[in-house]
């Protein structure tokens, strides 16, 4: 399956099984971003992160801690090559124990978790409560390029990223990013304001890194009148 299949089959899955993964494998994922910590079952004990009768089973978490545009750009690369391995994923921003998360990992006074990553087997059965959260955050429904572009258009180049980060999940599935295609082949990434901006953001930019390996994030651009400035892409220059 390619990368653009992969994102495409990727969806929450907050039924999971008792078969928790290997902290050990998810640590060796994770080695490439300081912006991720796994939390060790160990510390956990018999606490539970995922709270609110919405998570079941026992599921490995990670968390996304720092900045949280890198935290969710390093976050959902490994949510999609977790996908990948066939394993089920779940963001959670406001759904989790940060207390019990802090304690476990012993996080310095400088370090926030922005968010939870909850991993394991899905148990493939639905429960009322995922329907309900998939409904109530409108599931499955992403706008039309149309209404996330702000100026000009995608090259047939990059169409595939630009598709990738149009189908990329979102707090609420706001999808708050917008998009300027500029003359140079840059991408202006604007974001309209509200919980999980940043990360939301980070998610939708991973996407389109991951198909488009050859740009990277650079500096925020100019602020547009009712957006706030988030990130541009740009080849690098040796690509």
């Amino acid at each position: 399956m390619n990368t653009l299949d992969t994102i495409k089959q990727r969806c929450s899955s907050r039924s999971f099984t008792n078969d928790t993964p290997s902290a050990d494998l998810l640590r060796q994922l994770c080695a490439f971003s300081p912006y991720l910590r796994v939390i060790d079952p160990e510390a956990l004990g018999n606490a539970r992160i995922g709270t609110y009768g919405v998570i079941t089973g026992r599921p490995a978490y990670v968390a996304a801690v720092g900045n949280p545009l890198q935290a969710g750009i390093d976050g959902e690369k490994l949510v999609i090559e977790l996908t990948r391995r066939g394993l089920a994923t779940c963001w959670l921003g406001a759904t989790f124990s940060r207390s019990t998360a802090n304690k476990a990992l012993q996080l310095p006074d400088d370090k926030d978790i922005i968010a939870v990553i909850a991993i394991g087997s899905s148990t493939k059965l639905r429960r009322p409560v995922d329907w309900i959260m998939h409904v109530g955050a409108r599931g499955g429904q992403r706008k039309p390029l149309t209404d996330l572009c702000i100026e000009g258009q995608p090259s047939a180049q990059i169409a595939d990223g630009v598709e990738a980060m149009r189908l990329a999940p979102s707090a609420y599935n706001r999808q708050p990013w917008r998009f300027a295609f500029l003359a140079d082949g840059s991408i202006e990434v604007h974001g309209i304001a509200g919980d999980y901006l940043m990360l939301d953001c980070g998610i939708a930019i991973a996407h389109f890194l991951l198909l488009h390996p050859e740009y990277e994030p650079t500096a925020a651009p100019s602020p547009r009148p009712g957006l706030s400035p988030i990130a541009t892409l740009k080849q690098q220059a040796n690509s």
